[in-house]
């Protein structure tokens, strides 16, 4: 086997996350929050990976980045196998945390365990907040099949047998759509000493039945949850509008077509067939569990005040440097910066934004939008900076998966406010991460500029490991303001187009790597330019860390590297469709997995061995989307300081990680590593300890990054030391 599937592959690192819940070195209760990111992965690979493999099979359709000839048929019967093993782990590891999380004073109860106290809270609790808002439904030959939304948690009850005889219709059966805006769980009172104790909702509800169906008993009563296709159905021809088009499709995707029903394994089989034929799904699609369904709802409990049973805290660090100027724009002057997220704080950027939007001197600020969050002080920052007399533009993906509401949103506030708004393309996606300031200085404008791996992102930037560059380099600025206009102007990037002339009006950049035109070909280029280094000196290296590699022209070229000698370390967190060890092709090839505190997100390219080498970092992962169907960017790290802090600190740390990482053998299994037994290495736990003796100590994290938005002399947001004074002595 030359590749590995892609899909299995995304499953496989599934099972890596869930391997995190039975962790030693994690906490209990991180173990249940890697429990909940499991659960959420999965309901991503339906609603995505599932609803698309479904079309293609149902309309014969071949996809272009499988490289290992399974069919379709194959391929899904492997796919639903390796899922049920990782349900029937994920059951397991969640008996397995109750247990242990009883054992610490954190109870699961159900209503029959409550006393007196208990009861009482929780009847006031059901009669005034969940009552009003629950709506009894049956199914009989007055009311039609309930229509079930996406991934909503209902229960289904079956009344006993002839207990509803006198009724000329009696119901099939009966259901109930559980609340989804009140918490998964209710935390019940305690008295001191007792621990924590939470409750259900589904449990709650299930007490209080007599009360919404007048009585009426049920033989059964269980959870349903169905998934539903939320892929997108996008047609450029038909699309005037992006907006618009965009709205309609997430209003229809609750309607969509069902990939999966969940239920427990004691269903009733009658019902469960009027399920199959309602929701037009095969018994492919019906997944049985053992426990509770749906395991996201645990991030509720992981918000539980215990910080023994959690990762020590850490709040994120400012670069020493900021101790220099309090001015931002002077200290990018004096050299490029780098920071390192979440070790070092994402309030690096909020002050560089700040500081465009009050600083007389700016005249203009571009950026780029993908994922800006529920609420993000950036998208106000911009607002501000229009009503402060600045020119801005912002480019908002709107179809940032899942996001795409909050996107909606944040883009009419910002039309409505003045700025000048951009939806990019409706092919491609606008993937890259770039901020451009426009300043007077000395009678000509200046350009700074920020480029990252990351999204604009406050909240993702305390939990995503992410690398980020401040600028003025005259030829990143420049090509960053041609990829802005690129974006905004004539859509050169049509994908149906060859790129055969492009450069007739796109001529390359000077510094950047641009998807979809010239980013695969110049990556290649570069593998090239070591295997034939190699050849002359002997000592060609590549270090690669991405999300996902699964280009097959990229893999290609690696494995021609490795034919050939060059040594080459793979970080890969994700899907990887390249198989290392193979004799001959890739023998000198090691691909490794890190799953740990924080989400690796970062993407560097490292060329060269430790005397000479090239690196770049950027949005773009190794994936025929990234390549062809997003627009990209990698940028070039030109400081020889900040390429050794990358080289040096950054990916060597990495590979000395035996820890949390995982490396995968040629059979397709990924192995913890145990090099060295005598001496444990993590490498984000290093990376938050080099934060801490190099970096400024800040305030609380919430609130640095909010500092100084519409505060033009604001401070930074420095922690004061709370070491008390020596004694002088007399």
């Amino acid at each position: 086997m030359k590749y590995f599937n892609r899909e299995l592959s995304l499953l496989e690192f599934n099972r890596r996350v869930l391997k995190q819940s039975s962790h030693p070195n994690n906490p209990l209760l991180e173990q249940l929050k890697f429990l909940a990111i499991c659960s959420g992965n999965l309901d991503e690979f339906f609603m995505v990976r599932m609803a698309g493999l479904k079309q293609f099979v149902r309309q014969n359709i071949s996809v272009d980045d499988y490289y290992d000839n399974t069919s379709m048929e194959v391929l899904t019967h492997e796919i639903r196998e390796v899922i049920n093993e990782i349900l029937k782990e994920k059951d397991e590891s969640f008996k397995r945390i109750i247990k242990k999380l009883d054992a610490e004073g954190i109870s699961f109860v159900d209503h029959d365990q409550l006393n007196d106290s208990q009861l009482k809270y929780v009847e006031n609790y059901f009669n005034n907040k969940v009552f009003p808002i629950l709506t009894p439904l049956s199914y009989d030959a007055s009311h039609p099949f309930p229509f079930f939304s996406n991934l909503g948690l209902y229960l289904v009850m079956v009344p006993e047998k002839n207990q509803l005889d006198f009724l000329d219709n009696s119901p099939k059966f009966c259901c109930l759509h559980v609340p989804d805006n009140l918490p998964r769980y209710i935390y019940l009172p305690i008295k001191e000493g007792e621990g924590v104790k939470v409750l259900p909702l589904d449990n709650l509800v299930i007490a209080h039945l007599s009360k919404l169906f007048f009585n009426v008993k049920f033989e059964y009563v269980g959870p349903v949850r169905v998934t539903r296709n939320l892929d997108y159905n996008l047609l450029e021809n038909d699309i005037t509008d992006l907006l618009k088009a965009m709205q309609k499709e997430i209003i229809s995707r609750e309607h969509q077509e069902v990939v999966r029903l969940e239920v427990e394994n004691d269903f009733p089989e009658n019902i469960l067939s009027i399920f199959q034929k309602e929701l037009n799904i095969s018994a492919e699609e019906i997944f049985l569990t053992n426990g509770i369904i749906d395991h996201t709802g645990l991030f509720e409990v992981y918000k539980t005040k215990l910080p023994h049973l959690k990762y020590k805290p850490f709040n994120p660090r400012l670069p020493r440097r900021f101790h220099q100027s309090s001015d931002i724009f002077e200290l990018i002057s004096d050299e490029d910066i780098l920071v390192h997220h979440p070790f070092d704080s994402f309030y690096t950027f909020t002050e560089f934004l700040s500081a465009a939007v009050n600083d007389p001197n700016v005249v203009a600020i571009k950026q780029m939008l993908y994922r800006a969050g529920n609420f993000s002080s950036i998208v106000q920052m911009l607002i501000d900076a229009v009503n402060n007399g600045k020119h801005v533009t912002v480019v908002v993906e709107l179809k940032a998966r899942f996001d795409e509401k909050n996107n909606i949103v944040w883009a009419r506030k910002l039309e409505k406010a003045g700025v000048n708004v951009v939806y990019g393309y409706v092919d491609l996606k606008t993937h890259s991460k770039a901020c451009i300031v426009a300043r007077r200085e000395n009678g000509y404008i200046q350009r700074y500029c920020h480029m990252s791996t990351g999204n604009y992102n406050p909240s993702t930037a305390k939990q995503y490991t992410d690398i980020g560059l401040f600028t003025k380099d005259i030829e990143i600025c420049e090509d960053v303001s041609r990829l802005f206009n690129l974006v905004t102007g004539i859509n050169f990037l049509q994908t149906d187009a060859d790129f055969k002339n492009i450069e007739k009006y796109l001529p390359r950049m000077n510094s950047l790597l641009v998807a979809p035109v010239y980013l695969r070909k110049s990556l290649i280029d570069l593998i090239h330019k070591e295997t034939v280094r190699h050849k002359k000196s002997g000592d060609g290296e590549i270090i690669i860390k991405v999300n996902s590699l699964v280009d097959k022209e990229i893999i290609d070229s690696l494995y021609a590297a490795s034919s050939k000698g060059v040594r080459i370390e793979l970080i890969v967190r994700g899907m990887c469709s390249l198989v290392p060890g193979l004799k001959g092709l890739s023998e000198n090839i090691i691909v490794r997995s890190i799953i740990g505190r924080f989400l690796e997100h970062s993407r560097v390219f490292c060329f060269g061995n430790k005397k000479k080498y090239k690196i770049y970092v950027g949005s773009a992962d190794c994936m025929q989307r990234n390549f062809d169907r997003r627009i990209e960017l990698l940028f070039p790290i030109k400081s020889q300081k900040i390429k050794k802090r990358i080289r040096e600190e950054i990916l060597e740390t990495y590979l000395l990680d035996n820890q949390n990482v995982w490396v995968l053998q040629s059979s397709g299994e990924y192995l913890m590593t145990d090099k060295v037994k005598n001496l444990k290495f993590c490498a984000q736990s290093k990376f938050i300890e080099i934060a801490r003796s190099r970096g400024l100590k800040s305030l609380p994290y919430e609130e640095a990054i909010n500092r100084g938005s519409g505060k033009p002399k604001s401070k930074r947001p420095l922690a004061v030391s709370r070491r008390k004074p020596k004694k002088q002595p007399k």
